[in-house]
């Protein structure tokens, strides 16, 4: 699956604003065509959480 996701990557290259591809469907991210499912869209604000606690638990206490 890792290489699959790799190649993915790799082969779509990473926008973080919405682009038409080459068929014209707006597209984000890795070629994630929109509109997202409400799964994908839950992932985001979890996964942008996760990313600030990490942020938080590495900073000095003040």
């Amino acid at each position: 699956m890792e290489k699959l996701i790799e190649s993915i990557k790799q082969n779509e290259g990473f926008r973080g604003e919405v682009y038409k591809d080459t068929l014209g469907f707006d597209t984000i991210g890795y070629g994630t065509k929109l509109p997202l499912s409400k799964e994908e869209s839950e992932m985001i604000p979890k996964s942008r959480l996760i990313q600030k606690v990490k942020e938080l638990e590495r900073r000095e206490p003040l």
